[in-house]
């Protein structure tokens, strides 16, 4: 009965302590909360937004000034890096088709052109027209160098729709 009493005391102070334990006040003065951090303002993400879109910019001119110098790899490469950073572009995929047409992969432009086209706006935009344009060439140009005449005709009337 001793021993009972002994556990039973021990149990009850065990389980004192641990609701006091879980009653301590925190001091909240100094701790850091990983999770409640700051929300950044409106300004800050259109910020980062413009510095993303400004280096995509950059990238891809400097890709197409490549390009135009002859250095298709170094011009691949570049393009390749705009369209991780902005793999919805446009304007990086017309370039890298114009790249990979040059390097006579014209497989590969007709498939970068193509995927151009899903993200140009469908808008009647001079932009995006201009570059509907661009990009049916591209595929006209290389459906010629592969033999495919009906394909390429048929894009480069895509192509003078605009």
């Amino acid at each position: 009965m001793h021993l009972f009493k002994n556990f039973a005391s021990l149990l009850v102070i065990t389980f004192v302590f641990s609701i006091a334990g879980c009653m301590s006040v925190m001091d909240t003065s100094t701790s850091t909360d990983r999770w409640s951090t700051p929300v950044e303002d409106d300004s800050a993400v259109e910020g980062k937004l413009s510095d993303e879109l400004s280096a995509v910019e950059k990238l891809i001119n400097t890709g197409k000034s490549q390009r135009q110098k002859g250095d298709y790899i170094a011009a691949a490469g570049t393009l390749e890096r705009a369209l991780r950073l902005a793999p919805r572009s446009p304007e990086a995929y017309i370039e890298l088709s114009q790249v990979k047409l040059a390097q006579h992969a014209f497989q590969k432009a007709i498939q970068l052109a193509e995927k151009a086209l899903i993200f140009i706006p469908k808008n009647q935009m001079a932009s995006s027209r201009y570059m509907r344009r661009q990009a049916w060439s591209i595929v006209a140009k290389s459906r010629y160098s592969l033999g495919d005449l009906a394909g390429a005709k048929e894009a480069e009337l895509r192509a003078n729709e605009g």
